[in-house]
This record gives C-alpha cells, structure tokens and sequence, in this order.
C-alpha cells in the first residue's frame, strides 16, 4: 500500500513540474486508455480461465447484469448531479463574457 502512495505522490510532483514546460495531456490519455483495455482483456482472460466461475455463470449471471446496470445507472445520476452543481455556473459566465 505504501508503494502505491509513493508511486501517486512522484507521479503528482513530476506532473506539477512538467506541466507548464510540456502538453504532454494527449500522450498520457493515449497511455490510460491502452493501460486501460490491457486490464480489461487481463480480467476477461482469468474469469474465462477460472472453472468454478464459467460453470456458476448461468446462476450468477442475472446479479451480474442487475448490478452493472444499475452501478451504470447511478453513475450516470451522480454525474449529472455534479455536473450541475459544479459546471453549470462555469457555463453560465462563459456565456457572460460571450456577451
């Protein structure tokens, strides 16, 4: 845990000093998204790998579905929420200044 917290601290200090010098903002998406899909395919892979959860999919596979829908559903609730709170007023002083 630790090492998780060293590692998240140096990436924000070598973030906040390279920032100003380089836009490098579309390479490190690019990165998060690969690091991203390669996790995605590692899950995938080892469910598919594990016995004891191919052979129970049929019993669990209805709580699956009800639980990703409804964490989707929810996600998209809170952030509209936040979005108001938060950026709603942003909008509303651009629009001021357009003026």
């Amino acid at each position: 845990m630790v090492e998780f917290l060293i590692m998240f601290t140096l990436g924000i200090l070598i973030g906040l000093l390279i920032k100003k010098k380089l836009n490098i903002g579309t390479v490190i998406e690019k990165l998060t998204n690969v690091s991203l899909y390669l996790l995605l395919l590692y899950l995938g892979l080892t469910v598919g790998l594990n016995k004891v959860i191919v052979s129970n999919l049929p019993k669990i596979g209805l709580k699956v579905v009800f639980i990703s829908v409804f964490t989707i559903l929810f996600s998209l609730i809170c952030a509209a929420i936040i979005y108001k709170i938060f950026f709603k007023k942003d909008k509303a002083l651009r629009k001021q200044n357009e003026e």
